[in-house]
């Protein structure tokens, strides 16, 4: 329904290794993801896109945890920042609600976040990407974060929606 059905694996040392995914090949990876992807197709109405005002916390209370909201801006540079971010995704990048996504801690996580998040908004498309890592407790984990263009009136791309979903290997 959207863009191609690409897949692309990147590996930058700057971004660290991950997956990005577009149109049908984001759906099928992930139960939470595939939750949300699903959500945002429902907030179009004909040619109308998902604008914020259509994203309703109650209709997500179920994964509301796994939410991160961001402004766009783009007036003088390209800059994100957090307006909500669930307790799932928060336990794992740290509270950094009203701050810019480059005040994170783990920076590698914050270029790769700000690279997508470029994408999005210049394709205008949703975009997943898979991420491997690993915790303190050397558990392996991989993440998932689905990126969703929320829309303004000029049908530009002024907020991203992102699902987060973190999951063991091991499980």
């Amino acid at each position: 329904m959207f863009g191609n059905n690409s897949t692309s694996p990147i590996s930058h040392a700057e971004f660290g290794e991950f997956t990005q995914l577009q149109g049908e090949a984001v759906r099928g990876r992930n139960r939470v993801t595939d939750y949300f992807y699903d959500y945002w197709l429902t907030k179009h109405e004909g040619d109308k896109l998902p604008c914020r005002a259509d994203i309703r916390p109650n209709d997500l209370s179920r994964h509301l945890d796994h939410v991160v909201i961001m402004d766009v801006a783009t007036e003088t540079r390209f800059r994100l920042t957090v307006r909500l971010i669930g307790t799932h995704v928060s336990n794992f990048y740290g509270e950094i609600t009203g701050k810019d996504i480059r005040e994170m801690t783990n920076q590698q996580a914050a270029e790769r976040i700000y690279l997508v998040s470029q994408r999005v908004v210049d394709e205008r498309l949703p975009i997943l990407t898979i991420t491997p890592a690993f915790a303190r407790d050397r558990q392996y984990l991989e993440a998932y974060a689905l990126y969703l263009p929320l829309y303004n009136t000029a049908a530009e791309v002024e907020k991203i929606l992102v699902a987060v979903d973190i999951r063991s290997l091991y499980r």
